[in-house]
């Protein structure tokens, strides 16, 4: 039996490799977080995670979700914006331009949900975001307004989306865009077979 090309991976594989990867990038910023100031033990009791999956996290062989993740950085007081990452992380706030490759990047590993930030880091006014949507996905706890205070308008570039806004529901198409305060949108859905691509702006910034 020859071996096989890496060249040759299917790209079901290359997706769970860069998976794997994210859980462990995740996974050693939460352990350096933690570092001597909670145990497992008392961060499970803050934050409502048992020690168990938090252990896991840390070693990168768990599968944690948006809200699961919410709840650590919540418990170590830790800014969402520390999760994401990419090479314009470590440049200077006046940077003009965020190059494709050096976009911060986070994704939700459970949910597969991905978010690259477009502007530099430390814009206050606004915050602009392209984000991949995956096929089946079904999430309502994105919009909580704990998370973030503020404006959002969402435009959608690929794919279809359903969103209910307060107590209407609304099919939202390619070239489509919608805008609500944090707390309004209860919850947002992808029922098709291919990921949908979204282009958000937050004002004011989060990241």
């Amino acid at each position: 039996m020859t071996a096989r090309d890496p060249a040759e991976e299917s790209p079901e594989a290359s997706d769970a490799e860069d998976l794997r990867q994210e859980v462990e990038r995740l996974g050693r910023i939460l352990r350096a977080a933690r570092g001597d100031k909670y145990s497992l033990e008392s961060l499970a009791a803050r934050s409502g995670v048992s020690a168990g999956l938090l252990s896991q996290i840390e070693r990168g062989i768990g599968n944690p979700s948006f809200q699961t993740l919410l709840r650590i950085t919540a418990a170590l007081n830790l800014p969402i914006s520390e999760l994401f990452g990419g090479g314009q992380r470590e440049r200077t706030q006046q940077s003009y331009i965020v190059r494709s490759d050096e976009r911060r990047r986070l994704t939700w590993p459970k949910e597969r949900l991905t978010w690259e930030i477009l502007t530099p880091p430390g814009t206050r006014e606004f915050t602009v975001m392209r984000g991949l949507i995956p096929a089946r996905f079904y999430q309502s706890e994105f919009s909580r307004p704990e998370y973030y205070r503020g404006m959002y308008c969402d435009h959608l570039l690929e794919g279809h989306v359903i969103v209910q806004i307060e107590e209407r529901v609304f099919e939202v198409n390619p070239g489509d865009a919608y805008t609500v305060r944090s707390g309004q949108l209860q919850w947002l859905r992808n029922d098709e077979d291919v990921p949908a691509v979204m282009l958000t702006v937050l004002s004011p910034g989060a990241w």
